[in-house]
């Protein structure tokens, strides 16, 4: 219509602030959730009625008071909370409260004389492995494309082989094994040999891994950087930038050879202009280290740590968990049975970390160097994104949890190995 009569239509009113202020976008949500967790509970109060009555059971006044008054405030009121909470936060941080259900529910069984079992240690265990559980779903240590599992790992290893050493005389009695041990000596000593061979392959693959990482990112930052003073210059095309993150980022061998043939047209064409015209001697110097940079990059990138060792990492690894935990030395109980199982299950989760932390850093080649372009073209190296203080401090406290959690599950399995054997 503006254009059509030639005159200018006046501006639209502002919108009412006040009413943007006053409406709640989480309201009507709100008020789905509680309507869906009334109808819930009224359903499930039903069934549980009808059991009862069905089974003969009975209650009393103060019964009903203590059910009323419990389901209020431990359900229904928590229960809105904690819905709430995730619907204001950007974070799901606010979940790792659950993580002590079952550590408050046991404290309150226990509380009513209500937690007599026949294994105490199957009770902990178990609840220690539902901790880990829920612990490992909701808490992310990852950063945006940073990916870690070998924390993750650690915490796997720290339940699983606490376990298998707490159950072990059990199960080779369940086997009908009876000797297993490995007399006065040879235990620390096949162990010890296992753990040296596993640790001179660690070591060379780890070191030519980390010095590779290193001097590919050095070759990535300087032919990028070059190639983007040259397209400043108009000396190339600046879409040669884009061919040479796409050679960094990815791992995939075709991706990889067409970015780099995409380039080399792009500096080809480049070299053929300038040598149809008179340029300074330190612009042709500069797209020729570029030239030579990528192609140092293009071909360190193609170069693949050798199958051979990831096996052989794989097998001692293997076997020094089958040494530690399927074997022992003689010792009958006491203190030092403690630090032999002690022993076997720290050795045994670190192995396992070790293993998985050479996938994190073979994964460290793969990751992104820069961010998307900027507004004025410009690349910049890529930062970890965690989001505003709020969440930043959340992502800070996960960590903690971890570190909190694993030393926690040590804890727990020398309290076992304590009263198991001294």
């Amino acid at each position: 219509n503006e254009w059509a009569f030639g005159m200018k239509l006046p501006p639209p009113p502002p919108p009412d602030s006040y009413a943007l202020e006053s409406q709640d976008t989480h309201s009507f949500d709100m008020f789905c959730i509680v309507v869906a967790f009334l109808i819930a509970s009224c359903i499930s109060g039903s069934v549980n009625l009808a059991t009862g009555l069905v089974t003969g059971s009975s209650i009393g006044l103060q019964g009903i008071v203590i059910s009323v008054a419990g389901g209020f405030f431990a359900n229904a009121a928590a229960g809105i909370a904690w819905r709430k909470a995730n619907f204001i936060t950007d974070s799901l941080g606010v979940n790792s409260m659950a993580y002590a259900v079952p550590m408050l529910s046991l404290f309150w069984l226990a509380l009513f004389s209500l937690t007599n079992v026949a294994r105490p240690d199957y009770l902990v265990i178990g609840t220690t492995l539902i901790i880990i559980a829920n612990l490992l779903i909701n808490v992310d240590l990852e950063v945006r494309w940073r990916v870690r599992w070998a924390f993750k790992a650690l915490l796997i290893g720290l339940i699983t082989f606490g376990t298998l050493v707490h159950l072990r005389n059990d199960v080779f009695a369940a086997l009908g094994i009876s000797e297993w041990s490995w007399g006065n000596n040879g235990y620390f000593e096949s162990i010890g040999l296992s753990a040296t061979v596993f640790t001179l392959i660690l070591a060379f693959r780890v070191a030519r891994m980390v010095t590779r990482t290193n001097d590919e990112n050095i070759r990535i930052f300087s032919v990028f950087r070059k190639l983007d003073l040259l397209s400043q210059w108009r000396i190339i095309d600046r879409e040669v930038l884009s061919y040479v993150r796409e050679i960094a980022d990815t791992d995939n061998d075709n991706q990889l050879k067409s970015g780099y043939e995409a380039a080399r047209k792009q500096i080809i064409r480049a070299r053929r202009r300038l040598a149809r015209r008179k340029t300074a001697a330190e612009i042709k110097v500069l797209l020729n280290q570029a030239e030579s940079d990528l192609d140092t990059l293009v071909h360190s990138r193609q170069v693949e740590v050798v199958p051979g060792e990831r096996f052989g990492l794989s097998v001692f690894a293997v076997i020094i968990i089958v040494l530690a935990i399927g074997t022992m030395p003689a010792v009958a109980e006491g203190w030092l049975r403690l630090m032999v199982d002690l022993f076997a299950m720290l050795l045994s989760s670190i192995v396992v970390f070790l293993l998985v932390n050479v996938g994190d850093l073979q994964r460290e080649r793969e990751e992104r160097r820069f961010s998307d372009p900027e507004p004025d073209g410009e690349y910049l190296v890529l930062f970890p994104d965690i989001g505003n203080n709020a969440n930043r401090f959340l992502h800070y406290s996960d960590q903690w949890v971890y570190m909190v959690v694993g030393a926690g599950i040590v804890v727990v399995y020398v309290v076992l190995f304590w009263i198991k054997w001294v």
